[in-house]
This record gives structure tokens, C-alpha cells and sequence, in this order.
């Protein structure tokens, strides 16, 4: 019975100690001033910032880098397509990875409309073909960037289906399907 009771007098000890440990440190916690959890996610941010551009500051070939930043991938048609630089616009060779085939931008997007939809609203941006119920081929007026339409269209919650019409015609008898 006296190990019994010694133990548990050890136990309390250690209990006691560690309580008294807690309330200093959460006293310590209370007297800091609070820094909000945003304000620590943004300094975390910027501390992550600052050793990324050091890091880009020390590359030794600012060629390589620019060619590497030059070429770009998109993913559009439910596929990542390779070009060369952005932007994409008509006539742009692309790599299309789905399929392992170089193509060429028409530089025309495909919608498929809900029943009912209204299209007059894309009549400043777009010239507009009907090729079937509800299926439209847009041609952008001022085409700049064929991505940003893609996106854009895809997003109109009247638009059912996009895709960005793409041309696999080899352009020369080397070149094969």
C-alpha cells in the first residue's frame, strides 16, 4: 500500500508540474502580442517569395530560362496541348499530348448552347456560323489570345460544351497521321 501511495504521489507531482508549466506558457502566449493568422500566413508567403527569386537570381543562363518560360502548355479540349509561345491564335502549329499529333489552331471555338440560350450577347466579340440546333462556331473579331475566349466561353453557365477547333491535316506528305 505505501508503493501504492508513492506512486501516486509521484503522479500527482508530475501532474502538478506540468499544469504549473501549462498556465506559464499560456500567461507567456496571453502577454505576446497576437499576430493574426492571416498576417502570419502573409509573411510565410513572403518569406517563400524572397527565396524563390534569390533562386532565380542565381541562374546562370537567363536564356534558358526565358525559352523555358516562352514555351507554353494549356489544357483545353479535355487535353494538354504543347506550343511553342503563347499566346495561341489561328494558324499556331500546337502538340496535341492525347493523341502524340502535331495540329494546327483554326482559330475557330465550337459551342453547343442549352435549349434556348440566348447567342446575340457574343455577336460584338464573335463572327458566328449555326452548324447545327444549338451548335455554333465562333470566330473571335479581334482574336489576341484564343485560350482566354476557350476559358471565358467555357464558363458561360448557357454554354453546354466548348472546344477549340483544332486541324490535324499533315501539312506535307512527311508528315503522318
Amino acid at each position: 500500500m505505501k508503493k501504492r501511495n508513492g506512486h501516486l504521489l509521484i503522479a500527482l507531482s508530475v501532474s502538478i508540474a506540468l499544469a504549473a508549466c501549462n498556465n506559464d506558457q499560456s500567461k507567456e502566449k496571453q502577454d505576446a502580442p497576437s499576430v493574426p493568422n492571416a498576417m502570419q500566413d502573409k509573411n510565410v508567403v513572403a518569406e517563400d517569395m524572397k527565396s524563390v527569386s534569390s533562386q532565380v537570381q542565381e541562374i546562370k543562363q537567363p536564356m534558358a530560362l526565358e525559352q523555358a518560360l516562352s514555351k507554353g502548355f494549356v489544357k483545353v479540349n479535355n487535353t494538354i496541348l504543347e506550343a511553342p509561345s503563347l499566346p495561341l491564335i489561328a494558324g499556331k502549329e500546337v502538340f496535341d499530348k492525347s493523341v502524340n499529333q502535331k495540329a494546327r489552331v483554326t482559330g475557330n471555338i465550337i459551342v453547343v448552347v442549352a435549349d434556348g440560350a440566348g447567342t446575340s450577347q457574343w455577336l460584338s466579340e464573335f463572327d458566328m456560323v449555326e452548324m447545327a440546333s444549338n451548335t455554333y462556331s465562333l470566330t473571335p473579331k479581334n482574336p489576341t489570345d484564343l485560350v482566354l475566349d476557350y476559358k471565358t466561353l467555357k464558363r458561360n453557365k448557357s454554354v453546354k460544351q466548348v472546344e477549340l477547333q483544332l486541324d490535324y491535316t499533315p501539312k506535307s506528305d512527311k508528315e503522318t497521321m
